[in-house]
């Protein structure tokens, strides 16, 4: 089964999409997220995935 997206085509017998896990290391800081999401595409990235994560709300136990 083909996936069509982006203007790409995605399936067993097509290039992988390659999805840049940047996760929380942006820190909050949207400049950041901005070079890391440039870095990732310099890498070879055709996309990149992001998590905001708060340290201090998950000590306390509060799941948002």
């Amino acid at each position: 089964m083909d996936i069509h997206f982006n203007h790409r085509t995605i399936g067993p017998n097509h290039p992988t999409y390659f999805i840049a896990d940047i996760a929380a290391n942006h820190d909050g800081d949207l400049e950041r997220a901005k070079l890391l999401i440039h870095l990732a595409k310099e890498a070879g990235a055709d996309a990149a995935k992001f998590q905001n994560f708060d340290a201090a709300q998950d000590r306390l136990g509060l799941r948002l």
